[in-house]
């Protein structure tokens, strides 16, 4: 009867625990979520981290089930969880709030599937920190991003012998302007490569740290990713630039080619780098 009252006791505790989680963190959430939604390079890039953990997951023997218990690591987790929202909270730092977010995210885990689990949850929930750091230097690269692909995708066309150059636009909004054989092509927001490269990054991150990688390891994993990214996202430009030439003159035409070959250069990417990466950092 005692031990009955003790486990129910325990349930109660730990519901009510999430529930001042789930209140705490409710804000942030809510804006991950929003930015998520908005941005469809963001969703590519979060897409690729849910697909790499899916798949470290399954090279596991053992088999995921629920514990639905605290552990030494989910309760310190989340004892400094709650004292970064504290100093957040008192300093206003925004910072404190998303590790503080990060940490309960790992508690949650720990405590859903267990403490054996550790180092793959920790894998992933830092590659989520990184999502968020992106999220907010996302608007901060965008342009720095669409030049230095818009240079690239030139160097490439004029490989062919075929004339272009790069012209700016300066009215509301400010256009980017990539000309080929006279025909202009915008380099948009979409065409910067953020997506692809922000996928490439947090798969580099979560393959270095749940592989065992070390610091440095994991440093020139993040700058393959970088490069590789980059190489793809300038195939891509100059790719749909070729094809556009011999396309007709219809918006409809343009708009099925650029997502197709899109498409494809990004998962292209992802792949190679997967493929690179799982050879740098073979299965332990």
């Amino acid at each position: 009867m005692i031990m009955e009252q003790q486990m129910t006791l325990k349930k109660w505790v730990s519901l009510s625990v999430w529930i001042i989680v789930t209140i705490i963190f409710y804000p942030i959430t809510l804006w991950v979520l929003r930015n998520t939604i908005a941005e469809e390079q963001l969703k590519h890039s979060l897409l690729v981290l849910g697909f790499a953990g899916v798949a470290l997951a399954m090279e596991r023997k053992e088999r995921l089930q629920f514990i639905m218990e605290f552990g030494e690591k989910s309760t310190w987790s989340l004892v400094i969880s709650f004292v970064l929202v504290t100093v957040s909270a008192f300093f206003k730092w925004p910072l404190a709030m998303m590790m503080g977010y990060a940490f309960a995210i790992y508690a949650c885990a720990l405590y859903l599937l267990g403490e054996k689990f550790w180092r793959g949850i920790a894998a992933l929930v830092i590659a989520f920190s990184v999502y968020m750091v992106l999220v907010i230097s996302m608007p901060i690269f965008d342009w720095p991003l669409r030049g230095a692909s818009a240079i690239g995708g030139k160097w490439m066309l004029d490989q062919t012998g075929l004339f272009s150059h790069l012209s700016v636009q300066f009215q509301d909004p400010i256009k980017l302007l990539l000309w080929l054989e006279e025909k202009p092509f915008e380099v948009a927001a979409e065409c910067n490569g953020f997506g692809s490269m922000s996928g490439a990054i947090l798969l580099a991150i979560l393959l270095g740290i749940y592989r065992r990688g070390s610091f440095l390891s994991i440093i020139g994993a993040v700058t393959l990713a970088i490069l590789i990214s980059y190489l793809f996202n300038i195939l891509r430009i100059f790719s749909i630039c070729l094809f556009a030439l011999g396309l007709p003159e219809t918006p409809d035409y343009y708009f099925v080619m650029h997502e197709i070959v899109g498409t494809f250069y990004f998962w292209g990417c992802i792949l190679v780098l997967w493929c690179v990466l799982r050879k740098c950092y073979p299965s332990r």
